[in-house]
């Protein structure tokens, strides 16, 4: 009954303890006098000054010990106490520093969980040998796999044929030499058909410098590797059409420079691919001829169409002749010449052959007129 007497005192003196010890002692002093003056009259008839005395001197010092004895024990539950709260104190922050960080660590995996269902790149996380250790859910409509089923494999063994032997060390090169690479190959979805990838590997270095995992992001490039093979073979198709023709081929661009031109235009000028680049077309011809060329190029782009007949000048010094044709097209927007140049050496001979048979031909054609018209005046003297 005392400590709630004690606690309802402290409540309703708003006292700190201490100053309810020393009331305590207090009341505790009374009382003992109280009893010993009780105790006089009962054994002697009288209170007796000695017996008090003595007993409030016995008291007195009880008292003292007790009160030493409870204000070190009171200090030492304050220390206790204050220690308490204190720790009381820092678990709650840490409690709350915790709840902060798990409630942002749970967005977090949210916000990555939905980013990786969602994203079309392929993201994987491998240990240093290169193992999956974790793929997004991305996998499954760009190969046809779950994660789990690559779980614990490696790439290598996804691999085209063609590609791992090249590619086989390029995850060891990022786990060694702590370098980012890159890597385009083919890889074996799980019908069996194969799609080109495009994948960044990149290391992810712990608190010691080493590889502790490699993470690879890779993104399907088949419709552009695809659309690169479809115009190379095209570029191919086009290379060995115009090498193909029997003349002279070129592309020229209003600035008067070479585009494009046949292998037989380097053939019969003597000219390297880095000569025929910065050439210009009257670089070709001397004299009258470079005027003509000049202007018939001129035409072109103003006309819409010219020829041209001159003789081209070999990078040996020899000369041809030529007949050029060139007309006027666009491209992308931009106007350029493309034309033929044919070889006249034949045409020219012949020409010569048959401007000779003619003289020929004339020739004896005089003398058979000489001929008749003797033989028709010696008829004529004859007849006579």
């Amino acid at each position: 009954m005392a400590p709630y007497l004690d606690k309802m005192v402290f409540r309703i003196l708003n006292c700190a303890p201490i100053h309810i010890l020393w009331v305590s002692i207090l009341m505790s002093e009374v009382g003992t006098a109280m009893i010993v003056s009780g105790m006089s009259l009962l054994f002697h008839g009288e209170i007796r000054q000695d017996f008090m005395a003595t007993g409030v001197v016995t008291s007195l010092v009880v008292t003292l010990l007790v009160v030493s004895v409870m204000l070190h024990v009171m200090r030492m539950l304050q220390n206790r106490t204050n220690e308490l709260q204190l720790s009381n104190a820092t678990l709650r922050e840490e409690v709350a520093r915790r709840k902060t960080a798990e409630d942002t660590l749970h967005k977090s995996e949210e916000r990555y969980r939905r980013i990786s269902e969602n994203m079309v790149d392929l993201i994987c996380l491998h240990d240093p040998d290169a193992r999956f250790i974790h793929v997004t859910p991305s996998v499954t409509p760009m190969l046809g796999y779950t994660p789990e089923e690559l779980l614990g494999k490696r790439p290598i063994e996804f691999y085209h044929p063609d590609d791992a032997a090249r590619f086989n060390p390029s995850y060891k090169k990022v786990a060694v030499g702590k370098q980012d690479d890159r890597l385009a190959y083919q890889i074996r979805a799980k019908d069996g058909h194969y799609v080109w990838l495009e994948t960044l590997v990149k290391p992810i270095l712990g608190i010691d410098g080493h590889v502790v995992h490699i993470q690879s992001v890779s993104r399907n490039i088949t419709e552009r590797v695809e659309a690169e093979q479809a115009l190379r073979r095209e570029r191919n198709f086009t290379r060995e059409l115009i090498d193909s023709l029997p003349g002279m081929f070129y592309l020229i661009d209003q600035d008067g420079r070479f585009q494009l031109w046949n292998r037989k235009f380097e053939e019969i000028t003597g000219y390297t691919p880095e000569e025929m680049a910065v050439a210009a077309p009257a670089d070709f011809f001397q004299g009258e001829d470079c005027a003509t060329i000049t202007e018939r190029v001129r035409e072109v782009f103003t006309q819409g169409y010219a020829i041209a007949e001159a003789n081209l000048v070999s990078k040996d010094g020899a000369t041809t002749p030529y007949y050029f044709v060139g007309q006027r097209i666009e491209l992308d927007g931009l106007p350029y010449l493309i034309g033929m140049g044919l070889d006249m050496t034949e045409r020219k001979r012949m020409e010569a052959s048959v401007l000779q048979s003619n003289e020929v031909v004339e020739r004896a054609m005089r003398e058979l007129r000489h001929s008749n018209s003797f033989l028709e005046e010696l008829f004529n003297t004859t007849h006579l």
